[in-house]
């Protein structure tokens, strides 16, 4: 029986994304760094879904057992994480790392192999597009015209939100980094939950494309300057107050 294996490919500006200086300049960085890399390698087999066996998400104390840290770090770990737009926890508890599209590698000695398990995988991807489509009555009244909104690149009934969106997907491909469409329906989710609003939607992604971010933040009203730890060419930014900061929420 030939052996399989995962891995997961790192870029060589991977810590000089806005993220990772943000995240590695706290307190306790290095270590929630860590714990993010190992989450990263954990969720490989399932395409960047971390869930045990498929079926039990991890909790806090999992995610400490496995990565071999205190579940008080680990705890303000994911919080930050969510914070940072570097993970999202869906409602079934379910932790998708948005990291990670586009470096997740497969390898067997087998060809046909491969293409067996991507036959798995894809067939696996759809059940779970259909128990998500099943959850409420709207969502599975609206499946089919979701599907042919996605293929005509439509995402919001409003067209200068649904600009904004596809702007927002074309600036990602900039980056080398192109979302698939379970990060444009987690991205989606994470606008909503960041701003109720259409116009509050869309300046956040204006403002995400004017400064090269790979997701978007809500405006808190404070000035720029204030905000000075998100332009790396400042070194006197407070990582500690920032870590505090993002606790609180």
């Amino acid at each position: 029986m030939s052996k399989k294996y995962w891995y997961m490919r790192l870029k060589d500006s991977f810590f000089d994304s806005d993220e990772m200086k943000i995240l590695e300049g706290m307190e306790d960085g290095y270590l929630y760094s860590n714990i993010l890399l190992k989450m990263c390698l954990a969720s490989l087999k399932n395409e960047g879904r971390l869930m045990l066996n498929n079926l039990i998400p991890y909790s806090p104390n999992m995610i400490a057992t496995i990565t071999g840290h205190q579940i008080g770090t680990v705890e303000r770990a994911l919080k930050i994480f969510q914070q940072i737009g570097l993970i999202e926890v869906l409602d079934d508890g379910a932790i998708y790392m948005l990291t990670i599209q586009g470096m997740i590698g497969e390898g067997s000695t087998e060809a046909d192999k491969k293409r067996e398990y991507r036959a798995k995988v894809e067939a696996q991807k759809a059940v779970g597009q259909i128990e998500d489509k099943t959850r409420t009555n709207v969502r599975h009244s609206n499946s089919n015209s979701k599907s042919n909104n996605k293929s005509k690149n439509i995402y919001s009934d409003d067209p200068d939100l649904n600009k904004a969106i596809n702007d927002f997907i074309a600036h990602r491909k900039t980056l080398r980094k192109p979302m698939s469409d379970r990060a444009i329906e987690l991205f989606i989710k994470r606008l909503s939950k960041l701003d109720s609003t259409k116009t509050g939607q869309i300046a956040m992604i204006e403002k995400a494309i004017e400064h090269g971010w790979q997701t978007v933040y809500k405006d808190d009203g404070r000035t720029e300057q204030q905000k000075k730890y998100t332009n790396f060419n400042q070194r006197d930014y407070d990582f500690a107050e920032l870590e505090r900061e993002l606790l609180k929420q």
